[in-house]
């Protein structure tokens, strides 16, 4: 994979301060003034302590030479700190954490590469099938598109029953659709609205993050015409790379997800779970009812 330069003043999609906003209805968004990244603070249940997580759904900062400046000032408040870190920019080999591990690999499309090489024969079968019957447009003005975007979601919540900070609310989606480095894309059946897919760009190279459709969508296959059409728009552009996401699930290389991401892909790069306990013993406190295995989640006592 070619060497990722950061610019340390553009800050676009995950690094830009209107996204950490869009995620306020559950934590307080703060900002770490020396690495120049978001996090948020939350409450933690049936106490009146605080911990702080990285942005969902993963950690992004522009310095983390000076990540240690921003650790020291948080151990003053909290009880603990957890992040998933950025495919594109992890950590720097002398990072330290309490805890460290592999969270999820990350399917990259490397963009150097022609797509006829990057993309397997079945999806390219499939993307050019659906695009017989499905137009795929950029959209210009992504909030014209707000409330065809949140009917797609809200089918999208049922379909796949999802819980957490992933049920994202009209308001947060609207803060969203408002982010610099936005590109909505928009699959159209019969002039339907049928899929949309929201990427957010950064320095030329783009983060997939989040992709919807309706019933009709699903059967004609617009997610392969949506993925086709991103990155030969993407390819275009002069892009570097493409993050993917990972699959669903802890075990995200065993299910569907994965298997249609990877055949998008010619990289997997990992993402890790990092995490630091400021306070041991409250920690300790905080974790005894919970009963699964300790390395499963942290902090243990969500």
């Amino acid at each position: 994979m070619m060497e990722i330069q950061f610019d340390r003043e553009n800050r676009e999609g995950y690094f830009h301060p209107f996204y950490a906003d869009s995620l306020s209805e559950w934590a307080t968004p703060l900002y770490l003034p020396h690495s120049q990244g978001w996090v948020l603070e939350r409450s933690i249940p049936d106490s009146s302590f605080l911990d702080v997580m990285g942005l969902y759904p993963r950690f992004v900062c522009q310095n983390w030479e000076l990540f240690a400046q921003d650790l020291a000032e948080l151990k003053e408040k909290y009880v603990c700190f957890s992040l998933v870190t950025d495919a594109f920019n992890p950590p720097p080999y002398s990072f330290q954490a309490d805890v460290y591990r592999l969270f999820k690999h990350h399917f990259i499309v490397d963009l150097t590469v022609p797509l006829h090489q990057i993309i397997s024969p079945h999806h390219l079968h499939y993307a050019q099938k659906a695009l017989t019957q499905v137009q795929v447009e950029q959209c210009q003005n992504p909030l014209e598109w707000l409330d065809e975007w949140i009917k797609l979601y809200h089918h999208l919540i049922t379909y796949r029953q999802l819980k957490g900070l992933s049920v994202f609310s009209s308001v947060a989606f609207k803060k969203q659709f408002q982010v610099p480095g936005l590109i909505v894309l928009r699959a159209t059946y019969e002039e339907e609205t049928v899929g949309m897919h929201l990427w957010y760009s950064h320095e030329k190279r783009a983060y997939s993050h989040l992709a919807a459709f309706n019933q009709t969508g699903y059967s004609l296959m617009a997610s392969y015409a949506l993925y086709y059409w991103a990155m030969d728009y993407f390819a275009k552009q002069g892009y570097q790379c493409l993050d993917l996401g990972a699959g669903a699930g802890l075990h995200d290389h065993k299910n569907g997800l994965s298997w249609f991401k990877k055949g998008w892909s010619n990289q997997i790069l990992p993402v890790y779970l990092c995490g630091w306990i400021f306070q041991p013993l409250l920690y300790q406190q905080l974790s005894e009812h919970v009963m699964y295995p300790l390395e499963d989640f942290f902090p243990r006592y969500r």
